[in-house]
Formats: structure tokens, sequence, C-alpha cells
């Protein structure tokens, strides 16, 4: 016998959520120093269902180690370009 909830939702039929979901440093350093890496994690393997709030956390520091190394690089350019003046 199937029991359904009052969304309509079979409760047997519903993927339960990993009951060991944490954030990672491990990965969180790795999506920080790569973030390209972390969006895959965060996108393609589809974490933000099943750990969602490792990719969260994940998501979180790709987009931070994203935006470091897009104002490093405009730093190097203005740096780059007083000295040629």
């Amino acid at each position: 016998m199937s029991e359904i909830n009052e969304n309509g939702v079979n409760k047997n039929d519903r993927k339960e959520v990993v009951e060991y979901d944490e954030k990672s440093v491990p990965l969180n350093v790795v999506s920080f120093l790569f973030p390209p890496i972390g969006l895959v994690l965060y996108t393609y393997f589809g974490w933000n269902n099943r750990y969602p709030i490792k990719s969260s956390s994940i998501g979180k520091w790709a987009f931070a180690g994203l935006c470091v190394g897009l104002l490093m690089f405009l730093l190097e350019l203005y740096v780059f370009q007083l000295r040629i003046s």
C-alpha cells in the first residue's frame, strides 16, 4: 500500500537526502583554486539535489575563485600598462 502525502507524492518513491551532507573544506579549496572544476561539480553532476549543503558551498567558493582570478587578471593588465607608459 502506498502512502500519499498532501502534495500527491508517494512517500516511498522520493529519494532521501544523504544523511552526511556538510561543507567539504578540500572540495572548497579545489573549487576556489580551479573554478571550472567547482562549477562542474555544482552543475553537471547534479550535486545540488543530492548534497545541497556541500553543493552550495562549492558553488560559492568557485564563484569567489572566479572573481578573485578576474580581479587579479585586471590588476595585472593595469600594472602592465603602467610599466609600458
